[in-house]
């Protein structure tokens, strides 16, 4: 069998081209995100934050060191992660440095102020490191607390055994009807039982001995 020529791979190629994408395949070339940036909030003339999550500096007017003053250009700012994974910058205004945290700035510029009873920033996959605005919403601290068991990032999730030393396995573990806090099994039934001993202790001491009883 013969090769095929130039001119049937350019035919083959314009073929496969006008082919529709099928279900699920993604549309070549790629379609990429848009990064969009604003202004950070309440640093409005120093810096801004992109929708993906990265920082960049204005350029501005600083004193010099030596007298008078000096442009200084604006450029994308470092970063580095936090002992939570959380990824931080240093924020700088007339020498006054501050700590930020990049998730925070994104939900602030792309989703505006936190609406009451829900003051925290919090992440849709669980990663502290993926900062885009799509992947941040405003939530409570129960809802922190929902994503983390959900994650598997909570303390509780990653323990083994009990405060007892019990090993939480499957036969051993109860998750209460709507919630998703683990307990104990043989700690819930010696505790089901020491209430029941109590209330039949109760229970006998509420009646009436021979002595009480009338004549």
């Amino acid at each position: 069998m013969s090769a095929p020529t130039r001119a049937q791979l350019e035919r083959l190629l314009d073929a496969v081209d006008a082919l529709p994408p099928s279900d699920g395949a993604p549309s070549w070339p790629p379609v990429l995100a848009v990064e969009e940036w604003r202004p950070v909030p309440g640093w409005e003339d120093y810096y801004e934050v992109s929708s993906l999550g990265r920082v960049r500096s204005l350029p501005r007017i600083v004193p010099h060191w030596r007298g008078g003053t000096a442009r200084r250009p604006g450029r994308e700012m470092r970063t580095h992660s936090d002992a939570d994974g959380y990824v931080v910058l240093s924020l700088e205004r007339m020498g006054q440095r501050s700590l930020a945290k990049v998730h925070r700035l994104v939900a602030l510029a792309f989703l505006g102020e936190p609406p009451d009873g829900r003051p925290f920033a919090l992440h849709r996959d669980g990663d502290p490191s993926h900062n885009a605005a799509s992947n941040l919403y405003w939530g409570s601290q129960s809802d922190n607390e929902r994503d983390k068991l959900r994650h598997g990032t909570h303390q509780e999730k990653r323990k083994r055994h009990c405060p007892q030393g019990h090993p939480y396995s499957p036969e051993n573990t109860y998750t209460p009807p709507g919630t998703n806090y683990r307990q104990c099994r043989i700690c819930r039934a010696h505790q089901t039982a020491k209430n029941n001993a109590a209330r039949a202790a109760r229970r006998r001491a509420a009646r009436p001995t021979r002595d009480e009883e009338p004549a």
